[in-house]
């Protein structure tokens, strides 16, 4: 499986969303669209468990970023794995329950008729930068 990542200014989630793609069995590509935060050295600390991570200047324009990383997967990566996550950096996969790990629903469907997943279940948890108000 394989996890992709475009992140700007995601410091506050990113190790989070990195890890849990990693412990769901996802390889990782991680690009940073510009970021003026920690999401640099997030990336750099995770370098060696990445399949590829890019910088990418603020003035390519946001609306190609997400047409350029298609292109690139199905050029690099979408013959050698089964399934791709593309989750946003701020967001944490999980299937439609916890009694069994993300990649475990994903393995599910990859053996059934289906060619892909969409799960309706949004849970929110505030980081210490959000204001609970």
């Amino acid at each position: 499986m394989l996890g992709v990542l475009l992140c700007y200014n995601d410091g506050d989630m990113l190790a989070d969303s990195i890890r849990c793609l990693r412990d769901q069995n996802h390889d990782l590509i991680v690009w940073d669209h510009g970021s003026t935060d920690e999401t640099a050295n997030i990336i750099r600390r995770y370098e060696g468990e990445l399949v590829e991570s890019r910088y990418i200047s603020r003035v390519f324009d946001f609306y190609e970023l997400y047409q350029t990383m298609s292109r690139h997967l199905l050029e690099k990566y979408v013959p050698a794995y089964d399934w791709i996550s593309w989750p946003d950096q701020d967001e944490i996969l999980e299937g439609p329950s916890r009694a069994r790990p993300y990649f475990k629903w994903l393995e599910e469907v990859h053996a059934s008729p289906c060619n892909w997943i969409q799960f309706n279940n949004f849970n929110f948890w505030l980081t210490d930068a959000d204001d609970p108000a």
